[in-house]
């Protein structure tokens, strides 16, 4: 019984999923019945091209470089939360003040509203804020509320679910 070649798909899988071949792997299809279409050959090249640019070394200091900012910002987070907790308000505004970013006017606004005393420089923040996306802009309308409510010396369990509705949609 003998064998019937590969078609070209299925060479092209066998030898995608085992590229790059080696020198004796190559030199038996090259002495075999088999015909490598130059189609393949450059399928092959392309998808190599492509995993290269995938894994490339710039693609693993950028991810690299990601993680490293990640951590970076966990490290100050804390350090915030440190300060606010050994009541270092002074410290942890100085701290934000170092950062950028949409997260850093978030926690100073918050860290604001906080302290109950800086009402006016919040709103000032706040009103400010340029939301980047959604999550910004949902952050606007609660803090908008909430400082609302601060402000005037109420408390948020005695607003009423319509007069939020009503706040929110005015």
């Amino acid at each position: 019984m003998q064998e019937e070649p590969l078609v070209a798909s299925d060479l092209l899988g066998i030898m995608g999923n085992n590229y790059p071949i080696s020198d004796s792997t190559a030199n038996t299809i090259e002495s075999s019945n088999y015909e490598v279409s130059p189609t393949i050959v450059q399928t092959l090249n392309q998808n190599i091209i492509n995993d290269e640019l995938i894994n490339s070394p710039m693609n693993d200091l950028l991810a690299t470089i990601d993680v490293l900012e990640t951590k970076r910002q966990q490290a100050v987070t804390e350090s915030i939360s440190d300060r606010i907790k050994e009541s270092d308000l002074d410290s942890a505004f100085a701290i934000l003040n170092l950062e950028s970013g949409d997260w850093a006017i978030q926690n100073k606004i918050g860290l604001l509203k906080a302290s109950t005393t800086q009402y006016s420089d919040a709103f000032e923040l706040l009103n400010n804020y340029n939301e980047t996306d959604q999550n910004g802009s949902d952050f606007k309308v609660l803090y908008s509320i909430i400082l609302s409510i601060d402000s005037s010396g109420r408390l948020l369990n005695e607003i009423s679910d319509r007069r939020i509705n009503y706040q929110k949609h005015s």
